[in-house]
C-alpha cells in the first residue's frame, strides 16, 4: 500500500460547498418526503418523486439542489468514480438533466404571434407603405391592441425578410 494516501475505508468524496442543499423554513409534506429520500440517498426515487410532485415556491432552489445533486450521484455510481466530478463535467450533466417544471421557478415561454387579423392589417399597410409614419404606426396600435414598438418590429423584419 502506498504511505502517502488514506485506506480506502477512510477515503470520502469531497462535496463543495455549491453542493450543499439550503435550509427551508416550514417544509410542506411533499418536500420532507423529497429530503427524506435525498438522505437515504435513494437517488432514481428521489428524481422521480420531485418529477411528479407539486412544491411551493419556496421550496424549488433547496429541491434543485437536491436534483443536480442526485444527478451527480447517480453518475458517480454509475460510471463508478472514485473522485468528484469536474465542473465541466456537472456542466454537461445539468445540460442532459434540467430539471422539471414542478420545481422550476421560470414560467415556459409562450409564442407572440400575433393574431391573423393584426398580421393581416399590418401586411395590407405595409404593401402600401414599408415605412409607416408615426401617425400610422399609432392607429395599427390602437387597432390591433399591439404596441407601437411591436409594429415597429413587424415592419422592420418584413422588410428584412422580403
Amino acid at each position: 500500500p502506498n504511505p502517502y494516501t488514506k485506506p480506502a475505508s477512510t477515503q470520502r468524496r469531497r462535496k463543495s460547498s455549491n453542493d450543499q442543499v439550503p435550509v427551508v423554513p416550514d417544509p410542506s409534506p411533499d418536500y420532507k418526503v423529497a429530503d427524506c429520500l435525498s438522505t437515504s440517498e435513494q437517488w432514481d426515487d428521489l428524481l422521480n418523486y420531485i418529477t411528479t410532485s407539486s412544491f411551493c415556491t419556496s421550496e424549488h432552489a433547496a429541491l434543485q439542489k437536491m436534483w443536480f445533486n442526485a444527478v451527480y450521484e447517480i453518475h458517480i455510481k454509475t460510471k463508478n468514480l472514485k473522485k468528484h466530478l469536474t465542473p465541466a463535467v456537472k456542466y454537461r450533466l445539468r445540460k442532459q438533466n434540467p430539471i422539471p417544471a414542478s420545481i422550476s421557478s421560470v414560467q415556459p415561454s409562450t409564442n407572440n404571434y400575433f393574431t391573423a387579423e393584426a398580421k393581416n392589417l399590418m401586411e395590407t399597410v405595409f404593401n402600401v407603405n414599408k415605412r409607416p409614419d408615426p401617425e400610422t404606426v399609432q392607429m395599427l396600435s390602437q387597432q390591433t391592441g399591439l404596441t407601437a414598438k411591436q409594429i415597429r418590429n413587424f415592419f422592420k423584419n418584413k422588410r428584412s425578410r422580403s
